[in-house]
């Protein structure tokens, strides 16, 4: 069912993290190892359309990239524009656009029990369409709290899963629930240390998540096709690929990294991954027939091929350790966030070669921001509310305009589309950039 990694031990240094007292094991650095198993034809699923829309976590294709034509880099330099604000709550949740709407998530910051919120927010104005609130504790475990998983939104509705487990199917024009399903309960899981912060991946007529075990209901009725056994919840969301010609899903969880079959849920592949404090918090980067992992807590990453005899290890290091944030691949080399949020000021920027785990650069100074890239630029949104244009590029980090956009802790990856860039910080503050030319 796939390589498990079992790593020499050179040495244990005593470890004090976020009031944990602990031991690190130190690895030797892994160099590159060759698959033994035979290649499988890989496709990544998702597609750019002309609508423009980004209709869930990580974009149209899965992979935090934006194909928008109308912002302008020189926009960007002199200043975008701000056209509108608004408050949607304490939160981490991103944004799913479609149709000229904005769909995010946030909590009011009440206790012992508050209220959550979804939100449809008219992109052109910024004013609530219509807004849906369910009861929900905060889970606010050594940060604000507030949901962090962000809605997925089809042709008729939008999927949106609360911080304790409850996944709403509303109708995306009236806002008014179409079905729900405390999933918590149906798989038999207890609240995980931050809740449940997996964004819904829809795929054909299935809505997927990760919640205790990777789980498949049908969209329309929220009737359960299939779920796997049960491991440890991890808090990033699926990823679908097609493997030979069938569809599959990834998921990092915080046992394994796995592939299912998305019809059946029957299981592919797996490879153990563990993190301090159950604490994998990405989603898998997909490039061709290999699987990208990384996350925080000192752990790293790792490569991964995609063979007959399962996902066989290419290379593992330190030199990424995404804690929530996601990485971004583009054109040879991977950009993002390396460090964790309780040494925020030694979080850094690296750009990673893909294939070979060598770090072309780093950049100390943005905290464990946020990375999104865009037509060979990179735009990074630091932790601090600084919003840095600079290009996408293995040879040195080379930042082009930084202008500070918000003023609280920015921990949500912001979305470019239709010339507009959508950023939001913990406490709710919403903000609508205009990066077209002619502003």
């Amino acid at each position: 069912m796939g390589t498990i990694k079992t790593l020499p031990v050179v040495s244990v240094i005593p470890l004090a993290l976020c009031g944990f007292v602990g031991i690190l094991l130190v690895f030797p650095q892994q160099g590159i190892t060759p698959p033994s198993g035979n290649p499988l034809s890989v496709t990544v699923v998702g597609k750019q359309d002309s609508s423009g829309d980004w209709p869930h976590w990580l974009g149209p294709k899965y992979d935090g990239i934006s194909e928008d034509q109308l912002w302008s880099p020189e926009t960007f330099k002199k200043g975008p524009k701000e056209l509108w604000k608004a408050s949607v709550g304490i939160g981490y949740s991103s944004f799913a656009i479609s149709d000229g709407k904005l769909y995010t998530m946030g909590h009011d910051g009440k206790k012992p029990k508050g209220k959550e919120t979804v939100y449809c927010v008219d992109t052109e104005t910024g004013k609530t369409v219509w807004q849906f609130d369910y009861e929900s504790l905060l889970v606010d475990n050594t940060h604000s709290g507030g949901p962090g998983a962000t809605p997925a939104v089809d042709e008729k509705n939008v999927y949106a899963l609360s911080r304790e487990g409850m996944l709403y199917c509303l109708d995306k024009v009236t806002g008014k629930e179409v079905w729900s399903k405390q999933l918590a309960t149906l798989v038999g899981v207890a609240l995980p240390p931050w809740g449940f912060t997996c964004s819904p991946l829809l795929l054909e007529d299935k809505v997927i998540l990760d919640v205790g075990c990777t789980i498949a209901l049908n969209k329309e009725s929220g009737k359960e096709i299939w779920r796997s056994e049960k491991f440890h919840p991890g808090y990033g969301a699926a990823r679908p690929l097609t493997i030979a010609g069938e569809e599959m899903v990834a998921v990092l969880n915080n046992d394994f990294v796995m592939i299912f079959n998305a019809k059946t849920g029957k299981e592919f592949a797996r490879s153990k991954w563990k993190t301090n404090f159950d604490c994998s918090a990405s989603t898998p980067v997909v490039i061709d027939d290999t699987i990208f992992i990384s996350t925080g807590y000192n752990e790293g990453c790792v490569l991964l091929k995609i063979t007959d005899k399962g996902l066989e290890p290419i290379y593992e290091n330190r030199k990424m350790r995404n804690h929530f944030n996601n990485t971004v691949y583009w054109e040879g080399n991977l950009y993002g966030i390396d460090g964790n949020t309780h040494s925020r000021r030694r979080g850094k920027i690296v750009c990673m070669d893909y294939k070979t785990g060598e770090e072309k650069w780093n950049k100390v100074g943005y905290g464990v921001g946020s990375v999104l890239v865009s037509r060979g630029y990179l735009i990074i949104l630091s932790d601090e509310g600084d919003l840095i244009l600079a290009k996408a590029s293995a040879e040195k980090y080379d930042e082009l305009a930084k202008h500070r956009v918000l003023n609280g802790l920015c921990w949500t990856v912001p979305v470019l589309t239709g010339g507009r860039l959508y950023c939001r910080d913990a406490t709710g503050n919403l903000v609508c950039l205009d990066l077209t030319e002619s502003s």
